[in-house]
């Protein structure tokens, strides 16, 4: 789960942001990215509840280029919501965004 929490009063969300493969040579990838990204609830036992996933982003969506638009649909109203990114793959990602009802 990234970032701090926050609120949502409509049910659709945009998560714009951008992912690039890891050029960390001490992480290393394998040079292929698959990553979902979503919503989710942070629960009072501090455990999350995720309520809504995104498609399934392939490659890079360089910070200097195209940033990638998850739209999430149908996610239920109310406080303590996180981002989460969900790795596919065998693969480390730098990733960043917003989240925008």
């Amino acid at each position: 789960m990234i970032g701090s929490s926050f609120s949502t009063t409509k049910s659709n969300l945009t998560i714009n942001g951008w992912q690039e493969i890891s050029s960390d040579p001490d992480n290393p990838s394998d040079g292929d990215i698959q990553l979902r990204y979503g919503v989710a609830e942070k629960l009072s036992t501090g455990s999350y509840k995720r309520l809504a996933q995104s498609s399934l982003f392939k490659g890079d969506y360089p910070k200097n280029g195209t940033w990638l638009n998850a739209y999430l649909t149908n996610v239920p109203k109310g406080d303590n919501r996180v981002v989460y990114v969900y790795n596919e793959f065998f693969s480390t990602a730098v990733v960043s965004g917003n989240v925008y009802e």
